[in-house]
């Protein structure tokens, strides 16, 4: 119900000493109040409003006297001014039979008028009656009032037969003029001073006229006291301590549960509830601040307001706050609530149901599904852009832009196609840029609707309605490298892959002389999409090698791979066994050996063996039994005659019927021309024959080839940089005809000359790997990979989000009540079971919560990740068991750190021996360590010894530390407990503890990296500092240099304290507060390399996740037990997974699949359609069907804080990356509306008199 006056606007009064006046306030548009002054006899000292709002009263202690005020006129007037006593000093309207209540405090009584103040009553009650309190308008049958001066409370009756009479008088010790009344009437809430160091509240029962209990203990002096609208909250301003003391109210008892004391400024005095109990204002009188606390979370925010506040009301409806400023002598206005600021057209007979918005928050698009169009969106000067025609039959439905500006991308439901908008060569996405538009062809009928984005922009995600799938597709065209500083290889000339994809075996040529030992096999294991880390290698003892070319792996079970031995005419027969390669046997060709043997394929039984043979004057293949015991030579099939070496690649069909070869044969000058060979190998025959090739299918200079099914070839022609004869490097794709020995037709995919490709691998799911002798490794996948979710028919996927961390793709399934979940590195799929009928889906930017509208039951689900293992423990052989642990920044190793040595591990080791340390001696009590982020060197950090130090540690081998000879002291007699790093500075922190348990932080200067120093120092107003971590700012912003993390402990409490870092490291400052309380035993804290989340390890062998969405607002957001984690975490520099320590060893976790951790309703959530997420997690936005209102949830409670009136039918909605704004399609209204989100801002002030202090709102016709 609006609150409103009889001229139908709601309104505002204030009274003004200075000025004698009371400011009438029209609230027509409430963030610009406009004033009307009405002069009133004498000083108002108080004022207040009768029930229906048509009455004013204001009471004048000097004259004595009261004043009734006609609100109904357009110029509200004075209707008469009445006798009040000797001092009325406080005033009461709108009781039973809209009576009003004047406190004399000269003559101990007080006075009942009716509303035109007349028919006086008059009542004894104690000494000095000071102030008043009753129920809100209409309601009240009985009044508090406050005896200053004999420290009692005079309970006045109106509603009992017979006149008025007071019924009670309650003794308070230390009583104030802070009273307030519960809603219903039944209980008053009376503030006394206390002891001084603490006051109290008692609690009446005004039924009985007697005290409910024991006085509740609140802060020092407390001035001002509010109870929530509701009833069920009560707020104390404590004046002597800064704080407010915040409590439950028992509705049916009185009762006050135990404060929670928030912090505030200096002084506060003023205290108000918004109408629907959801927000809390509090005015510091001394520092002019406004403090906005969420009476759920405690959460607080500080806005300047004035010089001298003095009172506060909120506006009827609560998106708006009224302060009055004394010493300014005006009204200022307060928005309390996100609002509607405008909105940008989308076109006439337009439905954006989707919108999408650019990194830097400058421009957007939005889905126009009545057109084949997307709309542009300009947001730094607010309106539309010229639209983007998408074609004939493309209505897009959702849209979403690449993180990195490369590519945009929509869905079109009719066309069965993702839609890919790419900006010109070399050149970003700009809002009115050059865009060109294609598209990529999904499965037929699939009809995707959701779309998402990877973070690291290099796939998109379809969720595909009509086909139970959820599509992968990488707009680039399936192509990446794999960079020199992964593969680290110096000739990289053969490849082979596993049939999941997800291994490559890579030849290395090396160095290697003819027939003698050389070159190694590097493995690479594939991460998670387009990301590759290097695993091990085989070196050429182990392996036998000596220029190693070609590779064939055997199937099914991958553990054994035969490597062509380029540079002795041999085979080597690697097995794996246990994670381990060794050669188990050498294939060689007697009497007359091979030469430089090139190409290798192996038959799908692991059989047969082909081997290229360049001996003499012609080139053979040589066909092997590798199921004999040795190896026996079978046959030799002519590839080319009277020509010397002919270095053929191999290749053979998946199903064995077919082989084939390529061989360049000529290059010189700017003639250039290979061949491809094949035979069936059932026809028996001797010798390889031709197959015809077009002239332009790319095949001059052939350097291998892979069959990637029965049909096609796929012929990497290196090319030629030459100045005299350059040609392009392709790959060269043939469809075979039937006969299998003839080309059908034949496409030409570019590749990068300059890299020299050189050889080819394929996987059994079609990914395609090229090895460079440029050092690299192209990676072509799969364009489009469609992932079942679930059964056709049975399954509809409808939208789909991506973690803040890339590892998952959340698609709600509207047929199975579920959301499915796909892993992107593997596609692995687990259901996750929400409400009925889910429509939209969020992540929330730290990739730990997502949340799923259940349109079908009114609900919102949440889901949560908590940490799982994903493997078993590792153990390591050394003395002693691990203290802390730190990880490479490029090369897969971690370190350990002993009492008095550090230990290098390899990860990913499936190579050879296990290597593990010891590692050098560096002290006499190691406790942490650090990896310079070049990874050049490691700090270890050593507790004992005369003076604590840091201590450099070489890394030039990586796997092999070394004592850097350097330290830095750690003076100042404190103990050191941990080390971090920045990522992007050249510098970090060494915290620890000093004397009587004060927190110590060094500042370590890295600029150096082989000589860390000491560049700072100091004891922090903190507890001991037990571990620390630090997450960066945003790269983009380099004045924001982050926020460092302290565990803290005090006896058996644990906190984490924030600290905001500046690009000084010396002057880190205490975000105010006491700090995120935390298990007690938490020692360890690792942070997410993307910055969304953190890991807390200690003493309980529990992992917990910390919430770092907001990274001056941590949250704790849950953990897994059972573990048998030790302190000491460190994540993986591509953040796949963390190492935690054990008792003997180490063991790795990662974020596992969602679960529902919570469900929220919400009686303004009725058909929930689309929620969004606000950049700093906070809140969800979260649309209705046919709604034209935004919900606004807090994400920590669940709780609805706002609903924001926007447009007509709202429907997908996108947040501005770093302003709180947030863009919503408003698909009846033909715009995206425009919301701003901030929730406490200052929007100016309406000049009022001399002295404003007491405002209220006026009450009235709805």
């Amino acid at each position: 119900m609006s609150s409103r006056g009889a001229a139908g606007k709601p309104r505002l009064l204030a009274a003004d000493w200075g000025s004698d006046s009371l400011a009438v306030l029209d609230l027509g548009a409430p963030e610009r109040p406009e004033a009307q002054l009405t002069a009133v006899p004498g000083t108002p000292r108080a004022v207040a409003v009768g029930t229906d709002g048509t009455r004013a009263y204001t009471v004048d202690p000097g004259a004595g006297t009261l004043s009734v005020l006609d609100l109904a006129a357009d110029e509200p007037a004075v209707l008469r001014t009445v006798p009040a006593g000797t001092g009325p000093c406080a005033v009461v309207a709108g009781l039973v039979d809209d009576r009003v209540c004047v406190a004399d405090w000269a003559g101990g009584q007080v006075l009942l008028f009716d509303r035109e103040g007349q028919q006086p009553v008059v009542l004894e009650v104690g000494a000095g009656p000071g102030a008043l309190a009753a129920a809100p308008a209409g309601r009240a049958r009985r009044v508090c009032v406050v005896n200053e001066s004999d420290a009692t409370v005079s309970v006045v009756d109106l509603g009992r037969p017979g006149p008025p009479a007071v019924t009670a008088i309650v003794p308070v010790a230390g009583l104030t003029r802070a009273v307030a009344v519960a809603p219903d009437g039944r209980f008053g809430y009376v503030v006394g001073r206390g002891d001084g160091t603490a006051g109290c509240v008692t609690v009446l029962d005004l039924d009985g006229g007697v005290p409910v209990g024991d006085p509740v203990a609140v802060g020092a002096e407390p001035r001002a006291i509010a109870v929530s609208p509701a009833g069920d909250r009560l707020c104390v301003a404590n004046y002597g301590s800064a704080s407010v003391s915040i409590a439950a109210l028992h509705p049916e008892t009185g009762r006050i549960g135990t404060p929670v004391t928030v912090a505030t400024g200096p002084h506060p005095l003023a205290v108000a509830f918004a109408p629907d109990g959801g927000l809390i204002h509090v005015l510091s009188q001394t520092t002019g601040t406004l403090t906005a606390i969420d009476p759920d979370t405690l959460d607080r925010t500080d806005l300047p307001v004035g010089t001298l506040p003095c009172g506060v009301v909120f506006g009827p409806d609560g998106r708006y706050a009224y302060v009055t400023d004394q010493a300014a002598g005006e009204l200022v206005t307060v928005r309390a609530a996100p609002y509607r600021a405008g909105a940008i057209e989308t076109g006439a007979g337009s439905r954006p149901a989707h919108a999408a918005v650019s990194p830097d928050g400058r421009w957007g698009y939005a889905a126009d599904t009545a057109a084949e169009r997307l709309a542009v969106l300009d947001l730094d000067h607010p309106g539309p852009g010229s639209p983007i025609e998408l074609g004939p039959g493309r209505r897009p439905w959702d849209v979403a832009i690449a993180p990195d500006l490369g590519f945009a991308c929509a869905t079109s439901p009719d066309s069965d196609e993702l839609l890919v908008l790419r900006p010109a060569p070399g050149q970003v996405l700009e809002g009115g840029g050059e865009v060109r538009v294609g598209a990529v062809a999904l499965a037929p009928g699939a009809r995707p609707h959701g779309l998402a984005v990877t973070p690291d922009s290099r796939y998109a995600v379809t969720a595909d309605s009509a086909t139970a799938t959820v599509s992968i597709v990488d707009p680039r065209g399936g192509v990446h490298t794999i960079g020199q500083e992964v593969v680290q290889c110096q000739k990289p000339v053969g490849a082979a892959l596993s049939r999941d994809g997800r291994t490559l075996y890579v030849a290395d040529f090396g160095t290697a002389e003819e027939g003698q030992p050389g070159g190694q096999i590097v493995v690479l294991r594939r991460t998670g999409p387009a990301q590759w880390v290097r695993q091990g290698a085989i070196d050429a003892q182990t392996g036998r090698l000596s220029g190693p070319h070609e590779m064939a792996l055997r199937l099914p079970d991958e553990q054994r791979l035969y490597v062509a031995n380029y540079q002795n005419g041999t085979v080597s027969v690697l097995d794996c066994d246990a994670g381990r390669w060794t050669c188990h046997a050498v294939v060689a060709k007697s009497p007359r050996a091979m030469k430089q043997p090139y190409g290798l394929a192996l038959s799908q039984d692991g059989g047969t063996l082909y081997v290229s043979n360049a001996a003499e004057d012609t080139g053979t293949v040589e066909e092997f039994d590798v199921a004999a015991e040795p190896a026996a030579h079978r046959r030799t099939i002519t590839v080319r005659r009277n020509q010397s070496a002919v270095h053929a690649g191999l290749a053979l069909s998946p199903d064995g019927q077919f082989l084939y070869a390529v061989d360049p044969e000529s290059w010189a000058g700017e003639t250039a021309w290979g061949t491809v060979y094949g035979m069936r190998l059932a026809a028996g025959g001797a010798e390889l024959q031709a197959v015809p090739v077009p002239p332009a299918a790319g095949t001059a200079r052939p350097g291998g080839l892979v069959c990637r099914d029965d049909r096609t070839l796929c012929v990497v022609n290196q090319g030629s940089t030459s100045a005299t004869a350059p040609r392009d490097a392709c790959l060269a794709v043939l469809t075979l005809d039937e006969s299998r020995l003839g080309v059908q037709a034949a496409e030409t995919l570019p590749l990068e000359t300059a890299a020299v490709p050189y050889s080819a691998a394929v996987s059994g799911e079609g990914t395609l790997c090229i090895a460079n002798l440029g050092g690299t490794v192209t990676v072509l996948g799969s364009e489009v990979t469609a992932v079942p979710v679930g059964e056709p028919g049975h399954s509809r996927p409808w939208d789909v989000a991506v973690t803040a961390d890339g590892v998952y793709a959340y698609a709600t399934d509207r047929a199975a009540g579920s959301v499915r979940c796909v892993r992107l590195d593997d596609h692995a799929v687990t259901s996750v079971e929400v409400g009925e009928d889910p429509m939209g889906v969020a992540s929330g930017p730290s990739g730990v919560s997502a949340y799923v509208a259940n349109h079908g039951d009114h609900s919102i689900s949440v889901l949560g990740r908590v940490p799982e293992r994903t493997a078993t423990p590792t153990r390591v052989t050394s003395t002693g068991s691990p203290l802390a642990v730190a990880v490479h920044p490029r090369t897969p190793c971690a370190y350990l750190v002993r009492d008095t040595g550090l230990d290098a591990v390899p990860l990913d080791a499936d190579l050879g021996p296990e290597r593990s340390g010891p590692g050098p001696s560096l002290g006499t009590a190691l406790c942490a360590v650090a990896v310079h982020p070049a990874g050049t060197h490691a700090y270890a950090v050593d507790a004992g010894g005369p003076v604590p130090a840091v201590h450099a540690v070489d890394l030039s081998a990586a796997d092999r530390p070394a004592d850097g000879g350097a330290a830095a002291a750690l003076t100042g007699g404190a103990r050191p407990t941990g080390i971090a790093l920045h990522p992007r500075q050249p510098w970090g922190y060494v915290g620890g503890s000093g004397d009587g348990g004060a927190g110590a932080l060094w500042v370590l200067g890295t600029g150096q990296a082989d000589r860390p120093s000491v560049t700072g120092t100091g004891e922090l107003p903190l507890p001991a500092v037990e571990g620390l971590a630090i997450r960066p700012g945003p790269p983009d912003r380099p004045e924001t240099a982050g926020h460092l993390y302290l565990l803290t402990r005090s006896g058996d409490s644990c906190r984490l304290r924030v600290l905001e870092l500046t690009d000084d490291p010396t002057r880190p400052e205490p975000l105010p507060g006491p700090g995120l309380e935390l298990p007690a035993g938490t020692r360890s804290i690792a942070v997410h390399p993307r910055g969304g989340y953190a890991f807390l390890g200690g003493d309980d062998g529990t992992v917990r996740v910390l919430d770092l969405a907001d990274p001056a607002r941590p949250r704790l957001v849950g953990g897994t037990p059972g573990l048998g984690a030790r302190p000491g975490l460190a994540f993986r520099p591509d953040g796949r997974s963390a190492l935690y320590l054990t008792a003997d060893g180490f063991g790795e976790l990662t974020l596992g699949a969602p679960a529902v951790v919570a469900t929220w309703r919400d009686p303004r959530l009725i058909a929930p359609q689309w929620p969004a997420v606000s950049a700093d997690g906070a809140r969800l936005f979260v649309t209705c069907e046919n709604s034209g209102a935004l919900v606004v949830l807090d994400t920590r409670t669940g709780t609805a804080r706002f609903t924001v009136p926007a447009g007509t039918a709202l429907a997908g909605a996108a947040p501005h990356p770093t302003q709180h704004l947030l863009y919503v399609a408003d698909e009846a209204g033909a715009a995206v509306a425009v919301v701003d989100t901030t929730e406490l801002a200052h929007l100016g002030g309406t000049p009022l008199g001399l002295d404003p202090q007491q405002v209220v709102r006026v009450p009235g016709a709805s």
